[in-house]
């Protein structure tokens, strides 16, 4: 067992305990939970299970009231298939404490899900199969995915389909033959390889390498294998069936917490990419980046953005809960103890230094007067417009809206564009006019050259292999 205080306030102080139950197939096995305690550390007892996975941050919101947030992200599940977009989950718990200290229980009023975590899903539309082929596997065939999957020894076609001029095929050594399990009459494990047949081209696909089993889906293939922890099975990678040879993702859209990855989906128009474009938000403690100290819950400041691609121009839509708005003032100085916007596009080629990372280029975006945008380039000590972009924005119930076009060029010394590291924070000032908070999310922004991308590009993108 093990026990640290997190947090101080009143008369009493928080704890977190931890029993390590020992190895298990999990991650770990054991239980946590929070207890109270006095000032001089006399235990009170009070008791409150945390969830295991994930990590968590937990403080007082008051003398008789604890927020608790776990954060869980892809890496904390049983495995999954990559997903386009961030799969961070954030759940917010606040706890009543009694006035004694030895009881905490559920403040399910203040523990309230945001709206837009209640709404539905964006359905996802299930890619309409074209009837297959399935011509008989020659031995030439074979043999070159023999030599693909670098088998000693034969193989034996065990899947084979043909759409738009391109094959899959599932193979496996021919002494495999009775040790094939099928979980399901479409699920192939034992020495299994997947190669690609296009024309006299056989190759391997740079996916699904390690996989024990390959389960084939309507719309997908998926592969397993020991990736777990001390060797359990997990779901790792997926590939289109529709379009064999381009990835097959988890999910693509709707509202995210996290940002990275964040898609940038180009369409037509701006308006059509919006359609297509995640809504990221940032809410609680752990988006806050700077002046916790100043921010005093959601309605102080919260953040919900999207970004989307038309052709050579993006747009940054945000809507921002506010308590109190101050907008720029011409005369006011450099706008950074107004109500803000910053956009930071790091420098990937440039090492971090003990300042941090390197810039490339830093934006504010200034509420200005008429509803303008005055966007200013404040990359190192530079203060200056930046008049290739341009923008609005407007008062709303609780808050603000802003809309600002960007050209492509923010981007200029980058290109070919892949995964670009950005910042995506808003600034609050309150009445003061100084700058209390900052809060928003780091992005790891693809910038696909087509929706779902080949396999080969999102390697370029992540660095992933199967």
């Amino acid at each position: 067992m093990s026990a640290h205080r997190l947090a101080c306030e009143g008369r009493f102080c928080l704890w977190e305990v931890t029993f390590d139950l020992g190895p298990c197939s999990a991650a770990f096995c054991g239980t946590i939970f929070l207890t109270t305690s006095d000032l001089e550390g006399h235990a009170l007892h009070a008791f409150q299970e945390l969830e295991i996975r994930g990590s968590r941050r937990v403080r007082f919101l008051g003398p008789h009231q604890v927020e608790v947030i776990t954060v869980t992200t892809a890496e904390d599940d049983d495995g999954s298939t990559p997903s386009a977009v961030d799969s961070t989950s954030i759940r917010r718990t606040v706890l009543k404490l009694s006035r004694d200290g030895k009881k905490l229980e559920l403040d399910a009023n203040a523990s309230r899900v945001p709206e837009w975590k209640m709404q539905s899903a964006r359905p996802s539309r299930t890619p309409r199969l074209k009837p297959a082929t399935h011509p008989p596997v020659g031995e030439d065939v074979l043999s070159k995915a023999q030599a693909a999957c670098e088998s000693e020894t034969p193989l034996l076609a065990r899947h084979h389909e043909c759409r738009e001029g391109t094959c899959v095929l599932i193979a496996s050594p021919v002494e495999h033959r009775n040790r094939e399990l099928e979980s399901g009459a479409n699920e192939f494990c034992g020495g299994v390889c997947l190669v690609l047949v296009k024309g006299q081209e056989v190759r391997r696909p740079p996916v699904g390498a390690d996989a024990d089993c390959i389960e084939v889906t309507p719309t997908a293939y998926l592969f397993s294998g020991p990736m777990g922890i001390r060797g359990a099975e997990e779901l790792f990678d997926a590939m289109s069936r529709s379009r064999p040879g381009y990835m097959a993702f988890s999910g693509d859209g709707g509202h995210a917490e996290g940002a990275n990855p964040y898609p940038i989906r180009e369409a037509k128009t701006l308006e059509a990419a919006r359609v297509l474009a995640p809504t990221v938000h940032a809410y609680t403690v752990v988006h806050v980046g700077w002046g916790l100290e100043h921010w005093k819950g959601d309605k102080d400041l919260a953040l919900a953005w999207q970004l989307m691609r038309a052709g050579d121009t993006l747009r940054l839509h945000a809507e921002v809960d506010d308590d109190v708005v101050v907008p720029f003032r011409a005369g006011a100085g450099s706008g950074i103890h107004s109500d803000h916007l910053e956009l930071t596009v790091w420098n990937p080629n440039l090492p971090s230094t003990e300042q941090g990372r390197p810039v490339l280029r830093k934006l504010g975006m200034l509420l200005a007067e008429k509803g303008q945008v005055q966007v200013r380039l404040w990359t190192g000590d530079e203060d200056a417009a930046y008049a290739p972009a341009q923008g609005t924005w407007g008062r709303r119930s609780g808050g603000y809206v802003v809309d600002v076009t960007l050209p492509l060029e923010v981007f200029q010394e980058l290109k070919p564009l892949g995964r670009e590291q950005v910042s995506v924070q808003v600034s609050d000032a309150d009445a003061r006019g100084q700058q209390e908070t900052l809060m928003g999310h780091e992005a790891g922004l693809d910038f696909w050259t087509e929706y779902p991308p080949s396999i080969d590009e999102y390697q370029r993108h992540t660095g992933e292999a199967g």
